[in-house]
């Protein structure tokens, strides 16, 4: 998992605040929800779709060429990671 935040925390280096941003908040909005009691599964695995759609639409526009692929591979392993329930290990592996 570190691997994976090191390429992301790469990938948007170079990008403006609000860019940065707008990619943390595809991680805690749509991957790391705090409260997933509210949801149905079917409403949880929707948002970490959601989440990765954030993600491309990100590396097409304003994530460097040379760091698309790894971002995009980092953010799919984190949305795998949260589809399969394991939100609380990420949040200690991003966070701290």
């Amino acid at each position: 998992m570190y691997g994976a935040e090191k390429a992301v925390a790469s990938a948007v280096e170079h990008c403006s605040k609000e860019e940065q941003g707008f990619v943390y908040d595809i991680i805690r909005q749509n991957f790391l929800v705090g409260n997933t009691g509210s949801m149905t599964e079917e409403e949880r695995q929707a948002n970490i779709s959601l989440g990765m759609k954030k993600a491309e639409y990100a590396a097409e526009n304003f994530i460097p060429e040379d760091s698309r692929l790894p971002f995009l591979v980092a953010m799919e392993s984190i949305a795998k990671l949260a589809s399969a329930g394991l939100a609380d290990i990420i949040v200690i592996m991003v966070y701290g």
